[in-house]
């Protein structure tokens, strides 16, 4: 079924064609004339324009030439009076598919030369768009996926790499943060040096100044050497701060310092030293709800979103779940010496129903615990986790009984607790709470552990 526009001054021919294209199957719009043409194909578009050639105002070759330059995958078809060949063959010249005389317009004829042009329309339209992703994945090779959201992404990323700008990578966890991250450094002038990725969560709130910044030798009792920190150690290249939200409040005052001067001090030394490095961020929290709560400091926020990178979570790109997982099949099927081996289709249908709340690296946990259990060359659903599997409670199932708006709250927390398999921090980015909420929330419904929620849910 193809979006045909039909274009045509005379009412009775609007009727008639497009009687005789939607019986083909084909969705129809119309247009009394060219400019009327060209402002419904700026709002809806369409795959086949099928129009008259002498019209009031522009000429069919006028609407050929504009639809022409505005959108060089849509395909033309247009209609001429007796003895207008040399107006068709121009208007051919001009871009137009292919013309026909309304005198021998047959009806099935007509439906299958639609459908022809239909045809070359979806075949520029694909490869102009794998020409377009081409030039987006040109650096990105270990970025998989092609969903809009993400193209948007590598877009913004392509433009970005090759400057010093501080970049401000946002999205949730799992999503492929630091992924974004390398590909920025690998694309700009710094490709050559060092990439040194930080979990500013994984750091000892004791040691993280230390870390980063390095001490001198008698800074504090064990300092027996002078030791470089981790910015000393990226320099020329790129650092890459993840979850930049735990750091402490005392040394988020010492990065925006640095991201001011580009200077570090050495704990027990007030000698700066300069380290010319590009600092990109990211966190899985939102920073303005801590910056409210005193956890961050605004005026670090400013500095650190120079240039902010929305990463989508999978379930909001689940056409991408068939080209992921094909990748994480062959990579854990090389890895673990299986030779050849493909997700069935009912496995293909439950990943694609699944919601995903560890995004993609739950995904490629799922499927390297699957290659692993698989003895066969194909891998089913059998072989996913069961929590994969169940049956997932749906709004319907929560609002059964016309629940009260706290009981309702209730059911909606704990629900989205167990679909998160328990993890409090996951739990508190869907629900947009913190943690400190949660877990009040969980006291007054007397939950204590995780078997507690499934039981509430269950019941």
């Amino acid at each position: 079924m193809a979006n045909v526009l039909l274009v045509d001054d005379e009412q009775n021919v609007l009727l008639s064609y497009r009687t005789i294209l939607e019986r083909g199957g084909h969705r129809v719009s119309t247009a009394s004339t060219a400019e009327e043409a060209l402002k419904e194909f700026e709002a809806e578009g369409a795959d086949v324009i099928v129009t008259d050639m002498n019209m009031p105002g522009l000429s069919g070759i006028d609407l050929v030439k504009q639809i022409r330059q505005r959108s060089p995958g849509t395909e033309i078809i247009v209609m001429t009076g007796a003895g207008s060949e040399r107006t068709g063959i121009q208007a051919m010249q001009a871009g137009a598919y292919d013309y026909l005389r309304k005198a021998d317009i047959v009806p099935d004829e007509l439906v299958l030369l639609v459908e022809k042009a239909a045809e070359k329309s979806s075949l520029q339209t694909a490869i102009a768009l794998r020409t377009r992703i081409a030039g987006l994945r040109e650096g990105f090779e270990n970025i998989i996926g092609d969903h809009p959201q993400l193209l948007e992404v590598l877009g913004i990323v392509k433009k970005v790499a090759p400057t010093d700008s501080t970049v401000l990578i946002m999205g949730e966890s799992g999503t492929g943060k630091e992924l974004i991250a390398e590909a920025l450094h690998l694309n700009s002038a710094r490709h050559n040096k060092p990439f040194v990725p930080i979990n500013c969560g994984a750091l000892p709130k004791d040691l993280q100044e230390s870390e980063l910044f390095g001490y001198v030798k008698g800074a504090f009792t064990g300092a027996q050497t002078n030791k470089k920190g981790l910015f000393e150690e990226a320099n020329g290249g790129t650092i890459f701060l993840d979850e930049l939200g735990e750091m402490e409040l005392p040394l988020q005052v010492k990065l925006l310092r640095f991201l001011q001067d580009h200077k570090i001090y050495r704990i027990g030394d007030s000698k700066p030293i300069m380290v010319d490095v590009r600092v990109i961020c990211a966190t899985n929290k939102d920073l303005k709800k801590l910056i409210s709560e005193k956890r961050f400091r605004e005026d670090l926020y400013y500095r650190v979103n120079v240039i902010s990178l929305n990463l989508p979570p999978l379930r909001e790109r689940k056409s991408d779940i068939p080209m992921l997982s094909q990748y994480f099949v062959e990579k854990f099927c090389e890895k673990f010496g299986r030779g050849s081996c493909q997700l069935s289709q009912e496995a293909l249908d439950e990943m694609m129903a699944y919601d995903w709340p560890g995004n993609i690296r739950e995904l490629q946990n799922v499927l390297e615990r699957s290659v692993i259990l698989a003895e066969g060359p194909v891998i089913g659903s059998e072989h996913f986790p069961k929590d994969l599997t169940e049956p997932q409670i749906s709004v319907s199932d929560i609002l059964r009984d016309q629940p009260t708006l706290d009981e309702l709250e209730k059911r909606y927390i704990l629900e989205t607790l167990h679909s998160m398999h328990g993890n409090k921090v996951l739990t508190c980015e869907r629900l947009g709470i913190s943690t400190t909420t949660l877990w009040r929330k969980l006291k007054e419904y007397g939950v204590a552990q995780e078997a507690g929620v499934k039981e509430e849910v269950a019941a």
